[in-house]
């Protein structure tokens, strides 16, 4: 597990217009929520590059407004942070110490040969991985920071999650919708039990 960093200007003793401990209690998980950004926005730059196959111009064009759209939110939460009186966490060096995603590899745009030929089915791969990570950041707001925020009472950060978490919702149905339908039901079956 990666050691959590602080923000050293919570020790400050300068009076803040935000009372302390919604103060204390936010911080952490926007600093999370920034990086976790960070890492989806690259992976969404990343797919918007090097994706390729049926409905390229679709998918090359959604993952370029998801960078976009991801990149507007960082600054979000980043103001956010400002506004709670502490530096917003920059840099992939320091995201990647906030966050627990990892990068799609690379390996997962290659064509994988079958006896028929290039699987036509390959490149879900990416996507599928992408969709993964919109998930646990959703999940994250959803089941930790709304919660957390609310329960310290900072109303402006519980209203930034609560449109942080609608956005997920559409993107995650429009990327659902991306996978075809014979790969869900595959991904969705039960593993079958053998019979002793």
């Amino acid at each position: 597990m990666k050691a959590k960093k602080t923000q050293p200007e919570l020790a400050k003793k300068e009076p803040h217009p935000v009372t302390e401990i919604p103060r204390i209690g936010s911080v952490a998980l926007l600093d999370r929520l920034l990086a976790d950004y960070a890492f989806l926005a690259a992976q969404a730059l990343s797919i918007h590059w090097n994706f390729q196959g049926v409905n390229f111009i679709s998918i090359h064009d959604f993952f370029e407004r998801r960078y976009h759209s991801l990149n507007q939110r960082m600054d979000q939460v980043a103001e956010r942070l400002r506004a709670l009186g502490v530096f917003a966490p920059a840099g992939f060096a320091e995201w990647a110490e906030l966050t627990n995603l990892e990068d799609i590899p690379l390996t997962a745009f290659e064509i994988q040969e079958t006896a028929q030929g290039p699987r036509k089915l390959h490149f879900v791969s990416p996507i599928r991985l992408y969709l993964e990570k919109e998930r646990q950041v959703r999940d994250s707001i959803l089941h930790t920071a709304i919660p957390r925020a609310e329960e310290v009472n900072d109303a402006v950060t519980e209203e930034l999650l609560i449109a942080c978490l609608k956005e997920h919702e559409q993107v995650l149905w429009i990327l659902q919708s991306l996978i075809p339908t014979s790969e869900k039901a595959e991904n969705q079956r039960e593993p079958q039990k053998s019979v002793a």
